[in-house]
């Protein structure tokens, strides 16, 4: 891994993490799917397949906490 992907993969992780509004508020997935693409086109560092690793690693994550949130919230 180059300094430069590094980087990029970086950028692109903090990316795929944003989310500016409230829990009840959410992403349209459509329109955040294309502009990461769009977004992951400029980042020229990244390799083919950095963005689909970093969001299935991203989802995979949220999920592992939500789990862990509902267990800690019934108590199970």
């Amino acid at each position: 891994m180059t300094q430069g992907n590094s980087r990029a993969l970086l950028l692109l992780i903090e990316l795929v993490a944003f989310q500016p509004w409230p829990d009840d508020t959410a992403w349209v997935s459509r329109a955040r799917a294309d502009a990461l693409t769009v977004v992951a086109g400029h980042l020229t560092a990244l390799r083919a397949g950095d963005l689909r690793a970093v969001t299935a690693e991203f989802d995979a994550v949220r999920r592992a906490l939500g789990e862990c949130l509902i267990f800690g919230v019934t108590g199970l």
